[in-house]
């Protein structure tokens, strides 16, 4: 199968908000294609537009075809444009970074504030959120630095922080990643608040992407293990399972984090050692 089941935690999360609606459309149609062969030719001649007839009414088939034939091409010249103008954005976002990494902090953050239209882009909070994420495990103070700005950035950019289709999980990347370094550092009083405000915030603005919904989920589970709530953790790491076979994430990735839930749970089971029986290992996905 190419997704997994339909299960009461998948639903309850569709139900609380935390993922949307489409997730079980999409679950449901993976299904449906996996398990009749005419449904799976119909998806993909949807998909490759070879499903689309011209209507046999009001207008001759060729005046017909000609129309289509415009409108895709009409189609195609503003999705080269857009594409263009994503390159752009790309390239200016990759130098914007350079800038920011070459100052010391407190230089990046004035030097953010001061910018009247550099430093104000989504590509530039998604590099530096992949930045955040390398130094997760080595440099967590770093880490929750450029979390803190990349948040800053998305601050200025229209929408980027509202829920949005393009928001592509940036927000709450940026407030898990902060929240991450605050635990990292021994902080737990703040990497509580920082999730539960990430939590407040994806009851409003369920996230599009699963992917990103588990390497949150992932991260809020290391959390609970420090804090000595094991029901919790076990819980958050369970779903993080669910939530990556959902993504369609390498299996891996997914068989890691299933050996892992299961070592926990069973050292938790034997009640030998405290704290300790659970390893000193962190959670964050490279």
């Amino acid at each position: 199968m190419t997704g997994p089941h339909l299960s009461p935690e998948l639903v309850e999360m569709v139900l609380q908000g935390e993922l949307p609606p489409r997730t079980l459309v999409t679950l449901m149609r993976h299904h449906l294609a996996d398990l009749c062969p005419e449904c799976r030719r119909v998806f993909a001649e949807l998909e490759d537009g070879a499903a689309w007839r011209p209507p046999q009414h009001a207008h001759a088939e060729s005046c017909a075809l000609e129309g289509y034939t415009l409108a895709f091409e009409r189609a195609a010249g503003q999705a080269l444009s857009a594409a263009d103008r994503r390159a752009a954005e790309q390239s200016a976002a990759e130098r914007d970074l350079a800038t920011l990494l070459a100052l010391p902090e407190q230089a990046r953050r004035d030097r953010v504030a001061r910018a009247r239209s550099r430093f104000r882009s989504r590509a530039l909070a998604s590099l530096m959120l992949d930045e955040c994420r390398q130094r997760l495990d080595d440099e967590p103070v770093e880490c929750g630095a450029l979390a803190e700005l990349a948040h800053e950035v998305l601050l200025r950019v229209p929408g980027a922080l509202d829920g949005d289709d393009g928001d592509e999980g940036l927000g709450a990347r940026a407030l898990a990643y902060r929240a991450e370094a605050a635990r990292a550092t021994g902080d737990l009083p703040t990497a509580d608040r920082l999730f539960r405000s990430l939590r407040a915030r994806l009851a409003s603005f369920p996230l599009n992407d699963p992917e990103v919904h588990a390497e949150v989920t992932t991260l809020e589970a290391g959390l609970r293990r420090d804090q000595q709530r094991w029901g919790e953790m076990e819980s958050l790491l369970a779903r993080a399972v669910l939530l990556h076979r959902q993504a369609l994430s390498p299996p891996a990735v997914v068989d890691a984090l299933s050996a892992r839930l299961d070592q926990l749970t069973a050292a938790r089971l034997r009640r030998s050692g405290g704290l300790d029986a659970f390893g000193g290992g962190d959670y964050a996905l490279s």
